[in-house]
């Protein structure tokens, strides 16, 4: 074998477990690692990274406070594995067995964001495996091998390391060409002055989240203050439909990119008649609008629709503290005299009720049910008839059917199974909204277990999705910190293909509680969470994400497609 380029300097980050179900596993993972230091002994630094089990167990906490010469906490546990994760070249993980938990717990606190190669060996005997990580070999930085005999490994731990090598080399080539810049903006700058200005800022408003930081800024809107739990957003278009977008009910949004309000607004681009987000935090003070389709300015917009907003705020550091603390809630204050009270109004972020438990679906729904359908020549009524149940619908899921010259009817959130069939669908749409799933389901899963049993083509999306599984036995939880952008990577089996969506949500099905029959179609290349599923016999499809996309890529509209050729199938053989 050929020596591995700079091997002195390599340094590979390994996953251990301290505690194995068996004498026989935990022979077996220290021969896996013999063979790892047999290749080459020189060029890894070898490092311990343990699961929740192995954290429990004394003898790895000893081993945690010789090593690091601390007392082993949680927090300094996390500490530690972040710090070695980032001056790491690679990562290996050798496994006796590993379940689906298990594997989430890797992609998302483990090597999430950092897109390091990664090289996972299960041992082939084990009874416990996951699929997750058999799915995500077909990343290219995600090696994914079953041993039998821990010599098996040898070779394919080999090419992994030269890769790495010749990586890691490049990498080290490329940093020592580029010069240190010092950042535009410090964090070290206090809230009253600007980085040049001689006279101190007279700042308009402040934003304050319930764990204590409180950041300040220039006000937007209207005059206020406003609570609710702050999420962020990594869009770099679309504000509008995103803040008119009812599935924010209850929510202030931050928004990643900085150019916030430089087209102004547009009667067009609106995703429902009234907002229902509570304010938005922005890094840039708004422009004059730049675009031909601008009719009002942002910030007019803002005010007319009764929304308080927050600019020339580090938006970068309260997208990295959310992502490390979780989604949390926060009040936005808009006082022109620039009188604020950071403690009372952090006390009243702590103060303000989670979105756990809150049904927002029944104040974001219509009243009243109304139709909806696209000029066409021709009898109207030829066309397959899908009905809409309303937990917040954005205005172009609505558009979208109609665009493939359907029928539609929109109904209210708490209509009965009774109530929808009278309207005779030929398929329901079970649409996106805000709020606990769990809260919704009182009223909303009797009817969508009624028209399941029953056989009506059935297509969930969003908060509809997450009540389709409460429908069929599944479970739902809150997530750390939610999915809200254009970007999300979704991998779709069916098709063996990655698509980029628009999500929103801070809920999600918990992946291992569907029941037998449910067929698992999509799952999120961030962080493994499930994105989709199908029942074929029943006639159910369901996703996560946003098809209909507004703002963001139209890569799932397909799936609009595929929810309608369901329903004229099942009418031809009706027929």
């Amino acid at each position: 074998m050929s020596k591995i380029t700079d091997r002195q300097n390599l340094n590979i980050l390994i996953r251990q477990p301290f505690t194995q179900s068996s004498e026989l596993e935990a022979s077996v993972v220290s021969q896996c690692i013999d063979e790892i230091e047999r290749i080459d002994g020189h060029f890894a630094k070898l490092s311990f990274v343990g699961g929740s089990k192995a954290q429990s167990n004394a003898s790895f906490r000893e081993h945690f406070q010789s090593t690091v010469g601390a007392p082993f906490t949680p927090k300094n546990f996390r500490l530690y594995r972040l710090s070695l994760l980032r001056n790491s070249d690679a990562f290996i993980n050798i496994r006796t067995g590993m379940s689906e938990s298990t594997a989430f717990e890797i992609a998302y606190n483990i090597f999430g964001g950092t897109n390091i190669p990664m090289f996972f060996a299960i041992w082939k005997r084990s009874p416990i495996k996951t699929t997750l990580i058999r799915e995500l070999n077909d990343l290219s930085f995600v090696t994914y091998v079953e041993f039998d005999k821990p010599r098996e490994l040898r070779r394919p731990l080999w090419n992994f390391l030269e890769e790495v090598a010749t990586m890691a080399a490049q990498k080290r080539e490329d940093e020592s060409d580029s010069a240190f810049e010092e950042p535009l903006y410090s964090q070290t700058q206090t809230p009253e002055h600007s980085a040049d200005a001689q006279a101190p800022i007279r700042h308009t408003a402040a934003l304050a989240l319930a764990d204590g930081r409180v950041f300040y800024g220039q006000g937007l809107g209207i005059e206020g203050s406003m609570e609710g739990e702050l999420c962020f957003n990594t869009a770099m278009s679309g504000y509008q439909e995103i803040l008119s977008d009812p599935s924010y009910a209850g929510q202030i949004v931050t928004f990643s990119f900085p150019h916030i309000g430089n087209v102004g607004t547009n009667r067009d681009d609106m995703e429902a008649s009234t907002p229902r987000a509570l304010g938005c935090v922005l890094r840039n003070a708004v422009t004059a609008p730049s675009n031909y389709r601008a009719q009002e300015h942002f910030a007019t917009w803002l005010e007319e629709h009764g929304m308080i907003g927050i600019s020339d705020v580090d938006t970068r550091a309260i997208t990295c503290h959310l992502r490390e603390k979780g989604a949390q809630n926060c009040v936005i204050v808009h006082n022109k005299e620039g009188a604020f009270d950071a403690e009372e109004m952090v006390m009243r972020a702590a103060e303000t009720p989670s979105l756990i438990g809150q049904d927002l679906a029944k104040d974001a729904s219509v009243e009243e049910s109304y139709s909806r359908q696209k000029d066409t020549a021709g009898d109207q009524h030829a066309s397959p008839h899908i009905v809409v149940i309303d937990y917040g619908v954005k205005g172009n899921i609505v558009e979208c059917l109609c665009s493939r010259e359907v029928r539609v009817t929109v109904a209210p959130s708490n209509a009965s199974a009774k109530d929808i069939l009278e309207h005779e669908p030929d398929g329901v749409l079970l649409s996106n909204g805000p709020g606990d799933p769990v809260a919704v389901a009182p009223y909303a899963v009797p009817s969508i277990e009624v028209l399941s049993k029953m056989g009506m083509p059935l297509f969930g999306i969003c908060l509809g999705h997450q009540l389709l599984a409460l429908a069929l036995g599944g479970s739902v939880s809150k997530m750390h910190f939610g999915h809200h952008g254009a970007n999300h990577p979704v991998f779709d089996k069916s098709k063996n293909h990655v698509l980029i969506t628009s999500q929103n949500h801070g809920f999600v099905v918990d992946r291992d509680s569907l029941p037998e029959g449910v067929k698992t179609t999509h799952f999120s290349l961030f962080d493994g969470t499930l994105a989709g599923f199908e029942m074929p016999e029943k006639r159910i499809i369901s996703v996560q994400f946003h098809p209909e996309a507004s703002p963001g890529p139209h890569d799932g509209g397909y799936i609009f497609d595929k929810f309608i050729q369901m329903i004229k199938d099942k009418l031809s053989i009706a027929a």
